[in-house]
């Protein structure tokens, strides 16, 4: 069982059946997968920490996604003289690496429907939305800009993603240096279309926005906000004209999924 230990960046399988989850249940941090029905461990999927190939498993900005098929997991690492993308076959266990030339590869999720992850990448100064193409090996910057873009998620028809970012109100991408007394310290969601790379405005607000997640039917959103002075959960569905609190949990939530 995970009781007692750090357990972070838990991904539900499609199907619902199986949940894989970063832990340190056996000392260092670990991959593991587990019954969504009962908690049970049904085995590990990875050892972090022990070696080159998995030396840092990205714990504080995690990030693990199931393949539209529930047969592959995706994740990031740090493996040797930068971080890698890493695509595990739960059936085989064979562990395909990915080395995209970006010094920091965070938060995957795969496309529904697709054979793409898209994928937060830090090159040491700014914070891009990437796809990479299991197919064609196609890299793709959809941001490439000046500001930080982070904890993305994707509609369930697989058109578009959702994400937190401090560019205000700039929709444009390409912007390459800081706007003129652009703050820095406000985050809200955005919505970036796949084929035309319009960005749209979610949220609007004083307090700061994160983890957006839309549910499977596409009619809800559900995002973390700071808004009661701590972190809770928030669901706006598409006719609301203003999100609902629905947890109000005094220690904070750090992360959020359908």
């Amino acid at each position: 069982e995970l009781e007692n230990t750090y357990n972070v960046a838990p991904a539900i399988s499609p199907d619902g059946s199986r949940i894989a989850i970063f832990s340190n249940k056996s000392g260092s941090m670990a991959l593991y997968l587990i019954s969504a029905e009962d908690g049970r461990f049904i085995k590990k999927i990875i050892q972090g920490e022990r070696n080159t190939e998995f030396e840092e498993l990205h714990i504080l900005k995690p990030g693990i996604t199931w393949s539209p098929k529930g047969d592959r997991i995706a994740l990031a690492a740090k493996s040797g003289k930068s971080d890698a993308l890493f695509i595990v076959n739960l059936e085989t266990n064979k562990k395909t690496k990915y080395r995209l030339n970006i010094e920091g590869i965070f938060r995957p999720a795969w496309r529904p429907g697709h054979n793409e992850i898209a994928f937060i990448g830090n090159n040491g100064k700014t914070s891009d939305i990437y796809i990479y193409n299991l197919d064609t090996e196609k890299l793709t910057n959809l941001t490439q800009d000046w500001f930080t873009d982070d904890q993305i998620s994707w509609h369930p028809n697989g058109n578009s993603l959702y994400f937190v970012s401090d560019r205000n109100s700039i929709l444009k991408t390409g912007i390459t240096h800081k706007p003129e007394n652009h703050p820095i310290n406000q985050t809200d969601l955005y919505r970036i279309k796949i084929e035309s790379g319009l960005i749209e405005r979610l949220t609007d607000s004083a307090y700061n926005e994160m983890y957006p997640c839309i549910s499977r039917d596409g009619n809800n959103l559900a995002f973390i906000s700071d808004k009661s002075g701590i972190n809770n959960i928030y669901i706006q569905g598409s006719g609301d004209i203003d999100p609902k609190a629905i947890t109000n949990i005094i220690t904070g939530i750090t992360q959020l999924s359908w």
